[in-house]
This record gives C-alpha cells, sequence and structure tokens, in this order.
C-alpha cells in the first residue's frame, strides 16, 4: 500500500513536471544546434549508452561533428562539469567522469564528450570549443530543462513497461502518455530471427505515425590488461570454463551474453550498478578463479573502465563490450536521421534570422 501511493505521488509529480514545460510555464533552454536525446521510459539498461554511441559514429561519417552530454551519473565532475575527451585526449578519469563517459571515450574516436549536470552548460562548450553542430544527450528523455528537437525513446523489445508500474512500485520512470513527446522508438534486445511487430501499445493513434526502429545487441570480446584493451574486437570465443562479475543494471544480461558467445560460467558475482571495486573484491575473485581451476575472469566494459590499474595478473581477463546493431539496414535509420537534422538545421537558421 505505501508503493502504491508512493508510486502514484511519483507519477503525478512528472506528469505535472511536463504539464508546465508542455505550456510553457517552464521554458527550457535552447542551444544554438540541433539536440538529439537518446532516453528511455523504465529504470535500468536498455542499451542507450551504446545507442549514442551508434548515433554519434553514424552522424560522423555523414560528415556532421557531433559531440556527447552526459550527466556522468556517480562522477565527482557532475555539479562542476568538464570535457572528457576533446575526441583524442582523455582528461578525466572514471571517478570524474564517470564510468559510462569514459567508455565511450575509449570507443570513439574525433567526439567529444562532456559531463556535468548542467547539459546547456556543457552544450555551449562543444560548439564554442569544438565547433559541434549537433548534440545528443546520453539519457535525456526526462531532462526537460534543455530543449531538443529529436526524442529517440528505447524500449526493451522483451519487456517495454517492466511490469507496467511507476516506480518505486515498478520500473517506470514516467507514465506511458509521456512518449507522445517521442519522435521515434528504438526497439532493443530483438532477436533478429523472430517476427519483429510493435508492442500493442505503440498501435494506439498516439504513436501510429512515429517510426519504431529495431535492434539487437551485439557482444564482441577484448583481451585486457592494465595498460588498456589489447587487440580488436571479436564477437565470440573459445568454450573454456570461467568466472565473471558485473556490477550493471541488469546483472543478468551480462550472463545470458557470456552464454551467447558459448562460455561455461562456474560463478558470477553480481555487484550494484556503477560498483566502486576495492582491491580485495578483485583480489576475492580471482581467488575464487584460481580455486575452481578457471581459465579466465570475465567482465564488461563498463566495468573494466572501473578496475584499470586494479587488475590481478595471475588469470586472464576478458572484457565483454556491447554493440548496438539495427536489425533492418541502418542506412534506411540514418537517411531518416539526417532528413530530421536538415530540416532541424534550417529551422533553427530561420529562427536566428539568417534562413
Amino acid at each position: 500500500m505505501i508503493l502504491l501511493w508512493a508510486s502514484m505521488i511519483y507519477g503525478g509529480g512528472t506528469r505535472f513536471r511536463r504539464f508546465l514545460y508542455r505550456r510553457n510555464i517552464l521554458k527550457p533552454q535552447k542551444l544554438p544546434c540541433p539536440v538529439i536525446s537518446i532516453g528511455n521510459l523504465t529504470a535500468g539498461g536498455t542499451g542507450k549508452t551504446p545507442m549514442a554511441a551508434f548515433v554519434a559514429a553514424g552522424l560522423k561519417k555523414m560528415g556532421y561533428r557531433p559531440a556527447i552530454l552526459s550527466r556522468g551519473y556517480k562522477g565527482k565532475a557532475v555539479k562542476r562539469g568538464g570535457v572528457v575527451t576533446d575526441g583524442h585526449t582523455l582528461f578525466m578519469t572514471p571517478e570524474e567522469g564517470g564510468d559510462e563517459p569514459l567508455m565511450l571515450a575509449r570507443q570513439l574516436s574525433g567526439i567529444p564528450i562532456l559531463v556535468g549536470g548542467n547539459r546547456f552548460l556543457s552544450g555551449t562548450t562543444a560548439v564554442q570549443r569544438y565547433g559541434t553542430d549537433v548534440l545528443i544527450l546520453d539519457d535525456g528523455f526526462q531532462h526537460l530543462k534543455l530543449e531538443r528537437q529529436l526524442d529517440l525513446v528505447l524500449l526493451d523489445h522483451q519487456r517495454p513497461l517492466g511490469n507496467g508500474r511507476l516506480l518505486p512500485r515498478g520500473l517506470l520512470r514516467e507514465p506511458v502518455s509521456a512518449l507522445v513527446e517521442a519522435h521515434a522508438f528504438v526497439l532493443t534486445r530483438c532477436d533478429p530471427a523472430s517476427d519483429r511487430k510493435r508492442p500493442e501499445f505503440l498501435k494506439r493513434p498516439a504513436f501510429q505515425k512515429k517510426p519504431v526502429f529495431f535492434a539487437t545487441h551485439v557482444p564482441v570480446v577484448h583481451r585486457a590488461a592494465d595498460t588498456g584493451l589489447e587487440g580488436t574486437a571479436v564477437a565470440g570465443g573459445d568454450r573454456k570454463r570461467g568466472v565473471a562479475f558485473s556490477g550493471i543494471a541488469r546483472n543478468a544480461d551480462f550472463q545470458h551474453s557470456l552464454k551467447t558467445l558459448g562460455y561455461d560460467i562456474i560463478e558470477l558475482f553480481g555487484f550494484p550498478d556503477h560498483h566502486a571495486y576495492t582491491q580485495r573484491e578483485l583480489e576475492a575473485i580471482w581467488e575464487r578463479a584460481e580455486s575452481t581451476g578457471a581459465g579466465f575472469v570475465a567482465t564488461t566494459e563498463k566495468d573494466y573502465t572501473r578496475i584499470r590499474g586494479k587488475i590481478p595478473e595471475r588469470i586472464p581477463l576478458k572484457v565483454i563490450g556491447i554493440r548496438l546493431q539495427l536489425v533492418d539496414d541502418e542506412s534506411l535509420f540514418f537517411e531518416w536521421l539526417r532528413h530530421r537534422m536538415e530540416e532541424e538545421k534550417g529551422s533553427l537558421l530561420r529562427e536566428n534570422g539568417e534562413g
């Protein structure tokens, strides 16, 4: 009963907040270039960060100069803000910038990544300092303080609405009605071999004309050392027995990825999301691997950003990353995205009296 009332109060608060912005009672800040938000409706991992990387890399190939704006959750720079990378040089540690921005910085080349709770300030810095012409908000659907030209909302294909209930009773960060603000949906974790259909709630008239794209998460494997990830990512691996650990939103997903790759995992150590590992915890994991005769220890790419420099060397470490891949022809997605960006850039020029 307490959770029911808490969910009702929480839901009322989120509805009222969107109402204030929709009626222009609260006014979002506006940046001089198009802003793309990558967000979701549920708490937990739907693949926002891999999608941000996918979109940023695609925009760069099309000739744009994108930058990624992240809050930098649990990083020390959330309040003061700052530049994680200019696209070439790292300026922050995971403790300062947060694990996900650092992971993105190591994946992407030539794309600035900035962190801070004030994303208007971060965006202004990106535009003025790096000549950015399109900004990507990593986890931005609920960040109403900043005006955006495109809201991409990610939904887990298996459980798009979680258990259908609002926080704290369920997993929904906002009521389903908030999705009318989305411009397009990406259904993640799809099985490429299965039939791809819109979930029933997306068949409502309010969502009928909004594009829906289908994506899958592709695991990749790296060899790891304290000096960094070695070798090129490969989709596959041997079938040796190993021990694994992860501190992500959904540790069960990591276990599934390991199974998909054919690994026999003796034991999985699960930790809370963004967990700060101690040397003692890492030693205990490696000791367990030794005592069971494991051939390797495995962790996620996100976790690796937090343990670099602390890795025991007695047993090899495999780092499993996730790359988002569209099930259908990705050129269709980027053609749609280019069209939207050109429309928005033209609109911004006209507003500024330049068109």
